[in-house]
């Protein structure tokens, strides 16, 4: 029942209809993916592989299916952090040449989920150390060649 300013009341019961629209979610990507560190040894060749989409997930119904992109938002100067797909490769860099044998460099590789309309999960870091390596020494065979009079 409702009644104005003059005191006029309604006479019979009213309905209101409320629609509710449901706002768009970010994706989620879980802190748990932070648990797998990753080690590196100096030697470029040797890279570890991370997959991040059992980490991510994205709750909105309507984008179900719809694989979400993944982002490395930051990384060290010691690191290479590429990502194909939801696969993220980290392999040290040649800034870690710099680093002797048995040091340590320890860092984060910020990553991030991303669903089709463009909203972002939080940061995640992700912890990953770099340990220097000796290098072995290399020689190699010179050729020289002296004419008859040059050591006269």
């Amino acid at each position: 029942m409702a009644e104005d300013a003059r005191g006029a009341v309604s006479t019979g019961p009213a309905q209101l209809r409320v629609t509710v629209q449901g706002a768009d979610d970010a994706p989620t990507l879980s802190p748990d993916a932070a648990t797998t560190a990753v080690e590196l040894g100096e030697d470029a060749l040797f890279a570890e592989t991370l997959d991040l989409a059992p980490f991510a997930s994205d709750g909105d119904d309507a984008q179900q299916g719809v694989p979400l992109i993944f982002q490395v938002t930051d990384a060290p100067a010691e690191v290479n952090a590429v990502l194909d797909g939801s696969v993220l490769t980290v392999a040290p860099s040649p800034a870690a040449q710099a680093l002797r044998g048995g040091q340590r460099f320890d860092g984060t590789i910020g990553v991030r989920a991303v669903d089709a309309p463009g909203l972002a999960s939080a940061v995640v870091r992700l912890p990953v150390a770099v340990i220097g390596a000796n290098a072995p020494v290399t020689a190699e065979d010179d050729v020289i060649v002296l004419g008859e009079d040059a050591l006269s």
